[in-house]
């Protein structure tokens, strides 16, 4: 399995990627050449960490993208739209077991994800949910 990672990262974080055989590190790059990249992953990483909250934008992209999705955080806000979209698993990243048994599970066919719920988290249910919010409002 070969891991590609695309962003900003340090000159430290680019030196470790690259001592494995297997990860593959690009500079940040369009949205449009980032989809069909994600597409045609094996799994996804995600990183929401210990903040309760635990939200970014990525997490909408990855819901979409098809594709298992490893979260390295904590109870958070998005492992619960993971475990909602049924799209992906949430691990501390201190549990290298069962991070290790998921990857494996996935890499080897063993871990179907059946993706559920997911118009909650399209733009125009976002949309619709934010107008009602602020009609109440008033």
């Amino acid at each position: 399995m070969n891991f590609v990672f695309i962003g900003k990262y340090t000159e430290y974080e680019k030196k470790e990627l690259k001592k494995c055989n297997n990860a593959y590190v690009y500079e940040a790059m369009d949205r449009k050449h980032i989809i069909p990249i994600q597409r045609n992953a094996d799994m996804l990483l995600l990183i929401t960490g210990d903040n309760p909250s635990g939200m970014t934008g990525k997490i909408f992209e990855y819901i979409f993208a098809g594709k298992p999705i490893l979260n390295l955080g904590s109870d958070n806000i998005g492992q619960h739209i993971l475990d909602e979209t049924n799209t992906g698993r949430t691990f501390k990243p201190s549990d290298f077991q069962s991070i290790s048994q998921y990857i494996n599970d996935v890499k080897e066919g063993k871990h179907k994800l059946i993706p559920c719920n997911l118009e909650r988290y399209t733009r125009k249910e976002q949309c619709r949910e934010l107008a009602m919010t602020l009609d109440g409002l008033s």
